[in-house]
């Protein structure tokens, strides 16, 4: 697992195996972000947010509370 610069992480967050996170990252309280994942510079996770394997989410996203991306790319700008 890699994590950028300035990542700011909620409690209760979990990280699988594998998972590349960007700098100025912020994850809210209780995601789960799952293996293989991957993720750009200034995103932006609520809470109870959940990241399935092999997601891309690109730079500039942000991901509402309670959401959950199961599979592809999240294009970011």
């Amino acid at each position: 697992m890699t994590v950028g610069d300035n990542a700011l992480i909620g409690s209760t967050v979990t990280l699988n195996q594998n998972v590349i996170a960007g700098d100025d990252l912020t994850i809210g309280n209780s995601s789960i972000i799952n293996k293989s994942a991957a993720i750009s510079d200034n995103v932006t996770l609520g809470s109870n947010v959940q990241i399935g394997q092999g997601v891309i989410i690109g730079s500039g996203v942000v991901i509402g509370n309670n959401t959950i991306v199961n599979q592809g790319v999240v294009i970011g700008n």
